[in-house]
Formats: C-alpha cells, structure tokens, sequence
C-alpha cells in the first residue's frame, strides 16, 4: 500500500481501490512514517530520496497527497460482496481474512466464467491478534496468485524466538540497551507483547520498552479498538472493557512509552534500554541515530526480525560494529508450495518481488500448474467455463424476439453507457446449416455492418463485424446473437430467422 498514491495521483488510473478499514488507516500512519522518515530533509527541509516511477525519479509524495489517496478508497468489510459491474463483466470481490495483520485480507475473485483467489501476506498462526486466516482461500478455484508468500534465507544464522528473548535477556543483564529496527505496527504489536511477557518472567519487571515513531502514539491506540478485525480471544477482551493487545495495559502502568523523537528517550529515562524503533531497511530514521549511539557498545545488541533490503546484510552489519547483531525473523507466513498444497486450484502463479529470479520457484508436486509472474509481466489463464451474461438495455429489446427464442441470461439494464453483450439462441431447427456457407451467406446479406470477420471456433463458425462488437456463432444445433446494439441484434435476429426458414423450405 505504501506505493497506493504514486498510482492514484501521478498515473492516469481511474478504477475503483477497494480495502479494509484497518488497512486504510493503519497504511495511512505508515505512510505518513515513510514521508517523515525518507522524504524531507529535517535539516535543509528539501525533499530527498526521489523514488524511480514509471521508469523516471519521482520525488517522495507529499502529505496531501496521501489525503487526496485515502479519499479515494473504498473501505469493506470481511465477506462483503463488491460488484465490479461498470461493462457488464458481472465480477465480484470479496475480502477474506489472511490471518496475518488486523484487517489483512486475501480476496476472492468470481465472475460466470470462474473463480479466482488472490493471496497476501497470510498467516496460519493462532497466537496473533488478527482474525485467523479465513478457509475459504483454499476452495477449489480456476486460479490462485500468490503475493507475499514466505522466502527462506539461509545467508545467515538465524535463531528462534525462544532463542531471541534470551539473549534480550543476556543483555540487559549486561546494562546493555536492545535496539529492534521495526515498522510503527504490524508485528510490533506480537514483539512488544513476547518481550515483555518474557522479561517479567525473567525478574525485569520494573524495565520498560519505548517505541519511537511519529506516529507510534495513534498506532499504539488504534490497534486496541480496532475489534471487528480480531482473533476471537481478542474480540472477548474488548467487549469486557479490557484492553485486548498487550502493550495497552503496558502504557498504562509505565512499562511502554512512545516518542515522536529518541532525544526524549535518552534524557527521560535511565537504561539499559528496550527499543523499537523505525526504519527497518536500516537506511534512515531515528534507529541509525540509536546505532550511531551504540554501535560500538559491544554489551548492546541489534536485533533484526524484518527482512532487510538486499544490499544490507547482517554479516556486514556486524562486521563494521561492535554491537551484536541477532538475526530473528518473525516468519509467520507459509511459503508458496505451502499455500499451493493446501488449496485446490487449477494454476498457481507466483508473484515474484522485482529483480526476483524465476528459479526461487519451486514446483508444487500438486498436480496444479505453477508459473512464476515478474511485475509487468501478464498470463492467460483458461477457464473451463465460456459464457457471457447479457445485459437488456432496454425492455423494448423483447420486441424484436419471439416466444421460441430463448434467451440465455439476461438483466434489464436502463445505463446508456453500459456495455451490453446479449446472447440469444434461436429455436432448435429441424434441418442443420452448413455453418460456413451459411456465415458466408449472413455476412453478405448485413454489409450495412461494414467490413464482416468469418472464423473458425471450437463452437463452430462465427462471423463478427466492427471488432466483435456484433457476432453471430453458428454451432451444430444451435445459433448465437451477439451486439453492442439492441437494433443490430434486431437485424440480426431477423436475417438468421431467415436463413433457418430458407434451410427447412424443401427444395423444388
């Protein structure tokens, strides 16, 4: 979402944006943290780190900007239908719970035609704060795209949670200060509440954490209101008026404080010190003024528990300071073959992160057909069903069918301006048509529709004219009408009428 107001302010993008409340403010805080972290210089004011966009350097958008986007959003709830009607493609979202974030969502995609699922960042963990992941995501479907799933890195020793706390632990005890490079939200949440469920078990009862962040105060508050999006224990606690995340009693009883700044950590209060702190590419923000701080301090440790971008590596982290480097990811996400193992889809497409090679792909052993997708790049899925739903602009349409004519599905429709694709098929005839001679023959009997297109199909022969937007398809036992225009499906109606009549009449 962080990238949300590059597409709806400076491209020519018109379609509708759809998303989750928790979704739209929490990403309006973490956008909000992205511009007072990367955008502006606090020193000169001037903008900084330009962003490449559409092939040129963009400069950071601005906080209006981030306004004028989240105006624009749709905000949904779980399992709410969304019609996607406006050229009468009747296609229907529906936003799932993915299980790993409060409002995080997986979508469902259905349409006549088929079914689809699109996959986020989800997560099949129970201990979490959100909502479970919703199993719908697995029924069988047409397609599954497959975004954020979990990437395993083995370039450096990585250790466990339980791993993790211990060595907070270790270093406290040592009156070293603990530095957690994270976002204002998100796993911050799980982290605050394990280290310090661990540390009063560990007799660290009277040492607080302190989160540092422009907007840590609103992400703090807000992630203990938002109730809907909740796991169900969760849900339980709020409606008995207790705080249902963890850090909300912490606050409250002086064992977490935020700061907009980390000066007032530092002349506030005593260490050693329990901090989170943002950025966590490690690039800029108020945790590079804590590791210009501490870095030497090699009684202080540095842990990292996001994935950090590719040209910062924890080996050389910790060979340029003194400070221990612990590298603990909180990995809750399956991986694609995870994902693809579960589900019963017919193709799985696996997003790949840009500069992605297409071999970190590996097969399902499913069965389903899996591709790897690199962002530009589009794939034609086949889809076991062909059929269109039409749309009566008008009753008057009625008119030009007789009562043996049946029409295969049809909404009356009074919006001028939407697409209207309707399909009829005639009465069943007694004497089969040859269906090239007889394309041939209803092409040159409508030149009035211009230049026409005859062509062989799996159904048959059809012949089309402007484009498809007027079609006629002659099958084996029956006769499909298709037109933009309720008065060329009139004439078209009308000229294979005739033809029908002229193949039943016996020949002299």
């Amino acid at each position: 979402m962080l990238a949300l107001p590059f597409l709806s302010e400076f491209s020519r993008f018109e379609g509708r944006i759809l998303a989750t409340d928790p979704t739209v403010e929490f990403g309006r805080l973490l956008m909000e943290d992205l511009v007072n972290t990367f955008a502006i210089d606090v020193e000169t004011g001037c903008t900084r780190n330009p962003v490449m966009f559409n092939g040129q350097l963009h400069p950071m958008y601005s906080l209006h900007d981030i306004e004028e986007c989240i105006r624009k959003i749709e905000r949904v709830h779980y399992s709410e239908l969304v019609e996607l009607d406006a050229h009468g493609d009747n296609i229907r979202l529906r936003a799932i719970s993915s299980g790993f974030c409060l409002g995080g969502s997986n979508w469902i995609v259905e349409s006549p035609n088929g079914r689809a699922s699109y996959v986020a960042a989800s997560s099949n963990s129970q201990i979490g704060h959100s909502a479970v992941i919703d199993p719908r995501l697995f029924e069988p479907s047409d397609a599954m795209v497959i975004t954020q799933a979990a990437v395993r890195d083995g370039s450096h020793a990585n250790v466990g949670l339980a791993e993790m706390l211990k060595a907070v632990v270790s270093t406290l005890e040592q009156q070293g200060n603990v530095l957690f490079p994270v976002y204002p939200c998100g796993s911050l949440f799980e982290l605050i509440a394990f280290v310090s469920e661990y540390l009063q078990g560990s007799g660290f009862v009277h040492t607080p954490m302190h989160v540092v962040s422009s907007v840590a105060k609103r992400c703090l508050a807000m992630a203990n209101i938002e109730g809907e999006w909740m796991s169900e224990d969760k849900q339980s606690a709020l409606y008995e008026a207790r705080k249902p995340l963890k850090h909300g009693d912490l606050l409250e009883n002086g064992l977490l404080y935020h700061h907009e700044h980390m000066e007032t950590v530092l002349t506030n209060h005593k260490g050693p010190y329990v901090v989170f702190a943002g950025h966590p590419s490690l690039c800029a923000g108020d945790v590079m003024s804590f590791l210009d701080i501490w870095s030497e301090d090699a009684r202080s440790m540095l842990v990292i528990t996001e994935r950090l971008t590719p040209h910062v590596s924890p080996a050389a982290l910790q060979a340029r300071m003194r400070m221990r480097v612990c590298v603990a990811p909180l990995e809750i996400r399956p991986s694609s073959e995870e994902l693809v193992g579960r589900s019963m889809t017919d193709h799985a497409l696996i997003a790949l992160r840009a500069g992605a090679e297409a071999g970190l792909v590996v097969g399902t052993g499913t069965g389903a057909p899996s591709a790897s997708l690199k962002p530009g790049e589009s794939i034609t899925i086949p889809f076991k069903k062909d059929f269109v739903r039409g749309l009566l602009m008008e009753e008057s349409v009625l008119k030009v069918m007789d009562n043996k004519t049946r029409v295969f599905k049809a909404e009356v429709s009074v919006d001028p301006k939407r697409r209207c694709t309707i399909q009829t098929a005639v009465t069943p005839f007694t004497k089969p048509l040859q269906n090239r001679v007889a394309a041939t023959t209803l092409a040159s009997r409508c030149a009035e529709l211009g230049s026409p297109r005859i062509q062989e199909i799996s159904l048959g022969v059809a012949v089309d004219w402007d484009n498809d937007s007027h079609r006629v398809v002659f099958a084996d036992r029956e006769i499909r009408i298709e037109s933009l225009n309720v008065v060329t499906l009139g004439v078209l109606r009308l000229a294979v009428a005739r033809l029908i009549a002229e193949s039943d009449t016996p020949s002299a």
